[in-house]
């Protein structure tokens, strides 16, 4: 064990980090109530699963848009059903996890795709960053 002049050693420091990842199970799980969330149209039945799944300061960047907070993300998921009423958002490759974050690789019926990376924080969601194409603009 290596100790070092701050008073901790880098085993327990390491050991405690790792106590505070949420698990590939976990991760997997959330990003996937994720994906429930932005695919049900109605509020009522989002905003207590947004509850368990996002952070009290959530924050989503998107190439369209950002948002923080659960109450500015659920409006913003009712304009995206509005817009585009029907379409669905499916993952199309494996989740890709890395300590406490993630890469979902997604699309929107045959409209648009997307990269999603997540970060997490205290078992939820804290941070969204969203790279999204037309599908149009994904073939040049």
């Amino acid at each position: 064990m290596i100790t070092c002049s701050v008073g901790f050693s880098i085993t327990s420091y390491a050991q405690n980090k790792i106590e505070k990842m949420e698990t590939k199970t976990e991760i997997t799980t959330l990003i996937k109530n994720h994906f429930d969330i932005i695919n049900s149209p109605g509020s009522k039945d989002r905003i207590a699963l947004m509850e368990k799944t996002y952070s009290p300061d959530f924050h989503i960047i998107d190439t369209h848009f950002e948002k923080f907070g659960i109450p500015e993300f659920d409006k913003t998921i009712d304009e995206i059903h509005q817009k585009l009423p029907g379409k669905k958002f499916m993952i199309t490759e494996d989740i890709i996890v890395l300590n406490n974050a993630a890469k979902a690789v997604w699309k929107l019926g045959d409209t648009f795709v997307g990269e999603d990376i997540f970060l997490f924080h205290n078992g939820k969601i804290s941070t969204i960053v969203a790279f999204v194409k037309s599908v149009e603009d994904s073939k040049k």
